[in-house]
């Protein structure tokens, strides 16, 4: 089957697919409506210039939004060198500062004992991941990019950057 083109199916197949599993992919074409989030901000010195981040505060928000919030925290972590600048704990600390609730209760879960390193914390961030959109969420996106075709009511350069938003986001499930 060609990427974003699937063969005509008939109303009653394509109410039966709503239920399937590829269907409950967590990115979709049409987002799902953003909550107005609080900014977490990081003071960080980057070659002796004082410079702040910002990072969305994620609590039972869009699943978008959690991938959203790990994946700006991971950019300004390596953008800024943090691992070597701040130290492991400091990384831990202000990534945790980024989630809120029954997230942040998961994420304490998943670190407590566990020895603390860069390896160590995008294994774990792996684990969270799994626990909010659970262990097929991967598999779900892909075949959701596979059948799913573009919507009528959207303009294919929309579309488009929506695939290409999604098929970065990839490496996160």
């Amino acid at each position: 089957m060609a990427f974003g083109k699937e063969k005509h199916r008939s109303h009653d197949q394509q109410e039966k697919e709503k239920d399937s599993p590829w269907m409950h992919a967590p990115l979709r074409y049409f987002p799902e409506d953003k909550t107005e989030k609080s900014l977490v901000t990081s003071n960080i010195t980057d070659d002796g210039e004082d410079v702040k981040e910002s990072v969305k505060e994620y609590e039972n928000g869009s699943r978008e939004e959690l991938l959203l919030t790990i994946r700006n925290f991971c950019e300004m972590a390596s953008t800024y060198e943090l691992w070597t600048n701040l130290g492991v704990p400091n990384i831990y600390g202000k990534f945790r500062r980024c989630l809120k609730g029954e997230i942040r209760g998961l994420w304490d879960e998943i670190i407590d004992g566990e020895p603390r390193s860069e390896a160590e914390f995008e294994e774990q961030l792996g684990y969270l991941v799994v626990g909010e959109l659970g262990m097929d969420a991967h598999k779900n996106q892909v075949k959701y990019l596979r059948r799913t075709k573009k919507p009528s009511n959207m303009p294919v350069q929309k579309w488009f950057k929506r695939i290409c938003f999604t098929i970065r986001m990839l490496p996160l499930l």
